[in-house]
């Protein structure tokens, strides 16, 4: 719950940081959120491998991706 907290504030920071003068949004928020997305999952990554090494970390990520993706 605190991770998606997190993850909400930054894409509204994201938002309210559009370029000025950006004729076409679309594509930047796109582009940025995916790295939002990506910086949280290499935070979250590193985090449990200082206490479950990389491999169990990894795997952790890999489940909680596919159980939200129904899979």
């Amino acid at each position: 719950a605190a991770a998606a907290l997190l993850v909400a504030v930054a894409v509204e920071r994201i938002d309210e940081s559009l370029p000025p003068g950006e004729a076409h949004p679309g594509p930047w928020l796109k582009r940025q959120h995916f790295y939002a997305a990506v910086h949280e999952i290499g935070h979250f990554l590193v985090g449990e491998a200082i206490f479950t090494g990389l491999e169990a970390s990894v795997a952790q990520m890999r489940a909680l991706m596919d159980e939200a993706r129904g899979s």
